[in-house]
């Protein structure tokens, strides 16, 4: 009988699912802290040699494209929980640092940071984007008599075959008193209900908040385990201690809870974007915040309907194709050189506007729409951009 690795209990069940790529993976339950883990096998270290970024991040060196995808997403991170870092923060370490987005920006708030980061093509990448090396090994080779105001890492401990391990090492490098920050894949939310979706080859454990606060609480005290879009995050401190089985009851109870909210909740997907599951959790965990923004977007909506209802100006008896960018909001600039381009047009003549957005998909049904027109119209805004789509 297999043991869970967070709790150590032996009341564990084993299973197979399929995985993202297609084939059945094996996985070890734990029925006590619903931990979940891929089975033992023989271990091999795909992050040092490149094979992890060759075949799971696309690329083995970072594109402008993915450089771009994590600055963006480290911004919206520390927007996010610059309330839980240390206050006058002198120095930092991450953990599975990529390209150093992330320290960069603690770096621009003043503090010294080092990055560890397995991959040498993404490590010495940051000297090169950001000013600043990166030590290129894992967590058990890194060695250093530093000890950190902030212990971060973000969809690391996933990976590692030995979760306590690598919370015992972090225990040890932390300053008295440090944060502890750490991101990861919730099970509870399993990537909004798919859960073929979150299991992965490259992914060894599977947290959900009782076994995140089963695990942390043994070295730390644990200060806050909430969501972040779909995962879990951890914040606690380099303090006594003060691991609490009611404590852990709740946060069990927590987790089937919003399990079950994901599970009942439709699956509905629009545009690939919108996810039923998501907004749901959103409702319930951001009422008020929630229910503002749709207000506040619901009235864009109008706004933007009665615009483009009025710049139609059906009364025209000329069809003109308009094909531009426009919206009710966003840039203004493009917003209003592309009114002011029919502006010019409507001081002339007498016409029927079609409007139609540049960055919408050309196909054959719209290009035979473009052709009954007598004229079509191109631009009124910045169109040829690196951002701008395909077309």
């Amino acid at each position: 009988m297999h043991k869970c690795l967070i709790c150590k209990s032996s009341n564990t069940v084993t299973f197979e699912h399929e995985s993202r790529e297609g084939f059945p993976i094996e996985l070890l339950e734990c029925k006590e802290c619903k931990h979940i883990s891929q089975l033992p096998k023989k271990e091999t270290d795909i992050y040092t040699s490149g094979e992890f970024s060759e075949k799971y991040r696309d690329k083995a060196t970072p594109s402008p494209e993915k450089i771009m995808q994590l600055d963006k997403k480290a911004l919206k991170r520390l927007y996010f929980y610059e309330d839980y870092l240390p206050k006058n923060l002198k120095n930092s370490l991450e953990i599975g640092s990529s390209i150093g987005s992330f320290l960069h920006l603690l770096k621009l708030s003043g503090s010294e940071v080092t990055g560890i980061e397995p991959d040498p093509a993404f490590a010495d990448f940051s000297e090169h984007q950001y000013s600043f090396p990166q030590e290129s090994k894992l967590l058990e080779d890194f060695k250093t008599d530093k000890k950190f105001d902030l212990i971060c890492s973000f969809h690391v401990i996933e990976h590692v075959p030995d979760p306590e391990d690598f919370v015992k090492r972090m225990k040890a490098l932390s300053a008295p008193g440090g944060t502890i920050l750490h991101e990861f894949p919730s099970m509870e939310l399993h990537s909004w209900g798919d859960l073929k979706e979150t299991y992965w080859q490259p992914h060894l454990q599977y947290f959900n908040a009782a076994s995140v606060y089963k695990l942390f609480a043994k070295y730390f005290k644990v200060e806050k385990i909430g969501y972040y879009g779909s995962a879990l995050f951890v914040v606690a401190k380099n303090e006594e201690p003060d691991y609490s089985e009611s404590e852990f009851k709740s946060y069990k109870r927590k987790a089937a809870y919003w399990k079950s909210v994901i599970r009942m909740t439709p699956s509905l997907k629009v545009k690939k974007k919108i996810n039923l599951k998501e907004h749901a959790f959103r409702f319930f965990t951001e009422k008020n915040d929630y229910l503002a923004k749709i207000w506040l977007f619901g009235r864009y909506a109008l706004k933007e309907a009665a615009f483009v209802r009025k710049e139609k100006n059906k009364g025209g008896k000329m069809p003109v194709q308009h094909l531009t960018y426009f919206r009710g909001w966003e840039n203004a600039g493009d917003t209003i050189l592309s009114k002011t381009v029919r502006d010019s047009f409507n001081s002339k003549a007498s016409i029927r506007w079609q409007l139609n957005k540049v960055t919408d998909e050309v196909t054959q049904q719209r290009i035979e729409q473009f052709n009954q027109n007598k004229l079509i119209v191109i631009g009124g805004g910045g169109l040829f951009l690196p951002d701008t789509n395909k077309n």
